[in-house]
Order: C-alpha cells, then sequence, then structure tokens
C-alpha cells in the first residue's frame, strides 16, 4: 500500500492505493497541480484589474498629483469603492505596498491632511477606522460610483 500527501497552501491532497495505481495517477495529479497552480498565479498578476475594474496600481498611477496625500486618497477612494471590509492606514499601505507602488512615509499624517482637507473623517472621531467622503471621491474621479 502506498500513501501520497500534497500540501499547497491550504489545499491538501491525500491518496492512497496500490503502488501501481499511485504510479499511474500520480503524474496526472501533480500535472493537474501545476497547471491549476499556474492559473492561480495568472489570476493573481492581472494588470488592469478583475472583470473589467482598473486595478488598484493603474487607478493610483493615472492621477495627476503624485504626492504621498493624493496617492493615499486614490488609493483609499478605491478600496473604499472596490472592497468591502476596515478601511484603515494599515490596510491603504498595504494595499499600496501589494501593487508595488511607492510606499507612505507616514500614512497617518496623509490620512490627518485629506481629513483637514474634508477628503476622508473618521468613524466614531477616534479609532483606526476612517471612510473617504463624497468630497474626496470626487476629487479621485469616482464620484458617482457609490
Amino acid at each position: 500500500m502506498a500513501y501520497f500527501r500534497f500540501k499547497c497552501g491550504k489545499v491538501i491532497i491525500t491518496s492512497e492505493g496500490s503502488e501501481d495505481f499511485l504510479e499511474h495517477v500520480l503524474p496526472k495529479l501533480v500535472s493537474d497541480i501545476g497547471e491549476q497552480v499556474r492559473d492561480m498565479a495568472e489570476d493573481v498578476s492581472i494588470p488592469d484589474g478583475v472583470d473589467g475594474q482598473e486595478s488598484l496600481k493603474t487607478f493610483v498611477s493615472r492621477q495627476s498629483e503624485d504626492t504621498q496625500v493624493s496617492r493615499f486618497l486614490a488609493a483609499a477612494a478605491w478600496l473604499q469603492v472596490h472592497q468591502s471590509g476596515r478601511l484603515t492606514t494599515t490596510a491603504v499601505a498595504h494595499a499600496l505596498r501589494e501593487s508595488k507602488l511607492p510606499k507612505l512615509n507616514n500614512a497617518s499624517d496623509s490620512l490627518n491632511r485629506n481629513i483637514d482637507k474634508g477628503f476622508c473623517e473618521r468613524r466614531n472621531n477616534k479609532g483606526p477606522e476612517f471612510f473617504v467622503t463624497p468630497e474626496g471621491l470626487k476629487e479621485v474621479g469616482l464620484d458617482g460610483v457609490i
């Protein structure tokens, strides 16, 4: 009796059977897994976004002003429109880093400057969560999206 176990991320494949069975099935299984992993990698690196939506990198890059404050606002607005979940300075900085965009030196300062301009507001006046105001969405060209 032979035993096979393959783990890739959270996916675990196990198989048990005769040595002949595994000898014939294992090469096809490994080939199929390789194709699926390649397909997943291609899906992750789609530069133009998903489902016809503009990617974060493309959206932020096409903004006319390239300052940390404007880059922060553009990324926060894009995240607010395209993703659900908490919007925090950490989430914005992480999204920019994952999109291979220039990092922010001080995300909190960028948020505070956008709050001063009326483009962002903190939820509950305190805490890490905030949202982009309609004025902020208009500033980056996403007015009317929400």
